[in-house]
């Protein structure tokens, strides 16, 4: 199988998938409708403006810088399902005190609700915010569907847990550890790519759990380890992620480099 470099794979991607988004019309990405009646639209300084949406004396709020992956899931899963927040830019490294203040163990991301009842860890948020949104689940319905939706996105996780380990540690280990990171990596890579072809569980509409989750791995790996030797190609994995891009849950979400 061809080898390519992740950093080549994401500098390639809207030269070879970019043409769908080089002629879309600005209006595709200035207004977005949802589902459930719910759209928003960018004011003239950016900010999100939601219309139609469901009424909430306070809108949530996550917790989380979006240099998380973990952060950027959530944030990029309320958005595709038009449920507004506050972002409130934690780094849970750096900021231990403050995240400590939604989090026992100081991680993020962390979702405060309308209530004020706080909700932790990412998995355990997009499944609430599977709840909110029953007629776009991000999370479907049905025994087999769920099993493969909540597989494909802990192959994700996996990935960005690897991604992490090998960026921030990979220097200080053994090269015999440093090599099970990346095997773990390619092995998700495969595994997503595979279901990412045409008919495939990532393509289902609208993007749901593992979706969103296999997107924000790709390009948090190209951020995170854009050196990585020996990548596996992964073409159709690499299609879907240039196919979203621009769309406002990725473009709106992701991080200065």
């Amino acid at each position: 199988m061809l080898n390519v470099a992740m950093a080549e794979v994401i500098s390639r991607l809207p030269r070879i998938f970019g043409a769908r988004s080089k002629s879309a019309s600005m209006s595709d990405f200035f207004m977005i409708d949802f589902i459930d009646d719910r759209s928003y639209s960018f004011n003239p300084t950016g900010r999100l403006e939601f219309r139609n949406a469901v009424a909430r004396r306070v809108p949530m709020k996550l917790i989380g810088t979006y240099l998380s992956p973990y952060a950027r899931r959530v944030a990029a899963a309320l958005i595709s399902r038009g449920l507004p927040f506050e972002h409130e830019a934690v780094n849970g490294y750096r900021e231990f005190e403050i995240a400590s203040r939604y989090n026992p163990v100081a991680k993020v991301p962390s979702l405060v609700l309308d209530d004020g009842e706080i909700l932790i860890d990412s998995t355990a948020i997009l499944d609430y915010l599977n709840e909110l949104t029953p007629s776009a689940p991000l999370i479907p319905a049905g025994s087999r569907a769920r099993r493969t939706t909540l597989k494909l996105a802990a192959i994700g996780y996996g990935v960005y847990e690897q991604a992490a380990n090998l960026s921030f540690r990979g220097r200080d280990v053994a090269a015999t550890e440093a090599g099970r990171w990346k095997a773990q990596i390619l092995g998700g890579l495969r595994a997503l790519d595979e279901a990412a072809r045409d008919g495939g569980p990532l393509r289902a509409t609208p993007l749901d759990a593992a979706a969103i989750t296999a997107i924000v791995a790709v390009e948090y790996l190209a951020r995170t380890n854009p050196d990585l030797e020996t990548l596996p190609a992964i073409p159709a994995l690499a299609e879907l992620v240039a196919e979203y891009r621009d769309a406002p849950p990725f473009a709106l979400t992701r991080a200065a480099a």
